[in-house]
């Protein structure tokens, strides 16, 4: 059976994506796809990788499915500094909120650059 892109995605991953976390699969932690949006959108996101985060099981445990938005713009965050390159942040605000405006999708970018300024700060 041939592996599915999330399959082949899970493993490119080895450390947490969190920021200042150590956790890493070669010294045998546990590991974990998490979808930034989930719930009854998993379905969905399942397939798209612009809402995976590659966690420890710790911090896989303290995410909701369903984040508030200012867990959505550090999860967000994080996502931008780990996984740039499957970093979509419009795609998964727009799971996140439908019907939200172009000006809200702004917003929350902007709040994501902030938060990723910081990250890129504390711990580069």
């Amino acid at each position: 059976m041939k592996p599915t892109p999330r399959e082949l995605w899970r493993r490119e991953q080895e450390a947490c994506f969190w920021s200042g976390c150590k956790a890493n699969i070669r010294n045998g932690d546990i590991m974990e796809c998490h979808e930034i949006i989930g719930g009854s959108d998993r379905a969905k996101t399942i397939l798209l990788p612009a809402f995976w985060l590659w966690l420890c099981r710790e911090h896989h445990n303290q995410l909701s499915s369903r984040p508030s938005q200012e867990s959505l713009i550090e999860q967000l965050a994080v996502k931008k500094w780990a996984d740039p390159e499957r970093y979509d942040p419009a795609k998964v605000i727009k799971m996140w909120r439908p019907n939200c405006t172009p000006e809200l999708v702004r917003e929350i970018v902007a709040l994501v650059g902030r938060e990723y300024r910081r990250i890129a700060r504390d711990f580069a």
